[in-house]
């Protein structure tokens, strides 16, 4: 599993722990990505809006950008739950929607 350095930085602000607790969960998720095999990858903001998803990064946001940026590198599927990005992502890489691959 591949993941942008991006993700790792909005899951500080997405947690809302402190002390103890956010201690626990930073010890946990590194011990989560390592049994994973999650390879976290640097893109950078100034290579993105050199390339073809520089009108997107105002709308979706950087983090997002560089999912799909990883993705068209890499060339490997790109896994969200956001519908939103999904917009953006379909012509630029392939995409795999969670919802999709869940069967209820």
């Amino acid at each position: 599993m591949l993941l942008t350095s991006h993700v790792v930085g909005e899951l500080k602000g997405l947690q809302k722990l402190k002390g103890d607790y956010e201690r626990e969960f930073w010890i946990y998720a590194i011990e989560l990505f390592r049994s994973k095999s999650v390879d976290e990858r640097l893109v950078r903001l100034l290579d993105l809006s050199k390339g073809n998803l520089h009108d997107v990064i105002p709308i979706i946001g950087p983090v997002d950008a560089g999912l799909i940026e990883l993705a068209q590198a890499e060339g490997c599927d790109l896994l969200t739950e956001d519908g939103r990005m999904a917009n953006f992502a379909r012509d630029k890489a392939k995409l795999q929607l969670v919802r999709d691959l869940v069967q209820w």
